[in-house]
């Protein structure tokens, strides 16, 4: 399975309502019996679930098959197995993941932590680097892959708000996989690029077109992406304007 194809984009869909079912678990408005009913229904009797390209992914669906499971087995008047301090380092594990072994940059992006620290509803980290002083950090895990990523910017550089958001990740990853699974999860692509690394700047996009019909039947480009995600949120988007046009992506 290639990041960006169609399955690839089923995992990431099927991670992120996860992650909003066990949240709404730790906030009490899911229960273990519903995680449960809605573990069973989108992984079907098998258990070969679509989130297997996605380890931590597959190892939590496979808490929630039977989260209501009581011990004794059978002792209704027991609690459920799983409970929301389960919930809550299965849900860090998800939005977070593990960089494994050495580390390289991967880009300079544009826009500055903080923006994706929003848009990924996750907190932040500071810590001192040797010799640097203060640093922001956001760790974050792919939802398709499980593959972690990790954000930085100084903290006591007075210009550190204009300066690239540094991307870093595995060395030991595929680097055309690592870059395409960097724009999917972030739902980026080039533009929003301010610099990649050597190892990544000749490496090939995904490219996708969203064109425009009018009710002539005049076809123009609306604008080229590279990232497979951010290419479908500006079809949703023009396609919502509701203009006697029609809009699609090639």
């Amino acid at each position: 399975m290639a990041v960006g194809d169609s399955q690839d984009l089923r995992v990431r869909a099927l991670t992120e309502e996860l992650i909003r079912r066990l949240r709404d678990f730790i906030a009490g408005r899911e229960t273990p019996a519903t995680l449960q009913q809605w573990a069973q229904k989108v992984w079907g009797p098998t258990q070969e679930g679509p989130a297997t390209a996605n380890r931590l992914a597959t190892e939590a669906l496979h808490d929630l098959w039977s989260a209501d499971s009581r011990f004794p087995a059978g002792d209704l008047g027991s609690p459920p197995i799983f409970r929301p301090v389960d919930a809550a380092e299965t849900l860090r594990q998800l939005q977070r993941g593990t960089l494994v072994g050495p580390v390289c940059e991967v880009a300079g992006l544009k826009a500055p932590l903080r923006h994706f620290a929003t848009r990924l509803d996750l907190e932040t980290e500071r810590h001192v680097l040797d010799g640097l002083g203060w640093f922001e950090f956001l760790r974050f895990a792919s939802p398709g892959t499980g593959r972690a990523f990790d954000l930085q910017r100084p903290l006591e550089r007075r210009d550190s708000d204009n300066l690239p958001t540094l991307v870093r990740a595995s060395i030991a990853d595929d680097p055309q996989e690592t870059l395409r699974d960097l724009f999917e999860t972030l739902v980026i692509d080039h533009d929003d690029v301010a610099a990649l690394a050597d190892n990544f700047a000749d490496l090939k996009p995904l490219r996708r077109t969203l064109w425009r019909q009018d009710d002539n039947g005049n076809r123009a480009v609306v604008a080229p992406f590279t990232g497979v995600r951010k290419a479908e949120a500006a079809l949703q988007q023009y396609s919502a304007l509701m203009h006697k046009q029609l809009y699609w992506l090639e």
